[in-house]
């Protein structure tokens, strides 16, 4: 097990394209065009329906020199009750978030302990009611 400190956490989304000025036709167009693969676009972004988000801390595990990405945004959204993690949350999360403990189980690295999450979740004062 190692001690791990939080350097960041951010969110990346794949199948998930910027496209500017783009409403009703435009959008038939596309869904033609890539054979029914765009669930929709609210004129900035279109998604297609393989759009995947992560949500990542990356934490720096000083023993080994290293840093490691996770995703946690299942569970912080379980956590949370909410269905999209915002900037603000991002900011908050970075500052009252410090050490994680982890371990890799398996050949890939996972919390020790979730309920540090937890912790920060309610730190933060945005647990589910």
């Amino acid at each position: 097990m190692y001690r791990a400190k939080l350097m960041n956490i951010y969110s990346e989304t794949t199948g998930a394209y910027k496209v500017y000025g783009i409403y009703g036709t435009e959008v038939e167009y596309l869904r033609r065009q890539h054979n029914g693969k765009i669930s929709g676009s609210n004129g900035t972004y279109t998604v297609f329906d393989d759009a995947v988000t992560k949500t990542y801390l990356v934490l720096l595990v000083g023993e080994l020199n290293i840093a490691v990405k996770l995703d946690v945004r299942q569970t912080i959204l379980a956590l949370t009750g909410r269905q999209k993690l915002t900037e603000k949350f991002y900011k908050d999360f970075k500052a009252n978030a410090d050490y994680f403990t982890i371990d890799k189980y398996d050949g890939k690295w996972r919390l020790v302990n979730p309920s540090e999450l937890h912790e920060v979740c309610k730190k933060m004062g945005v647990l589910k009611r």
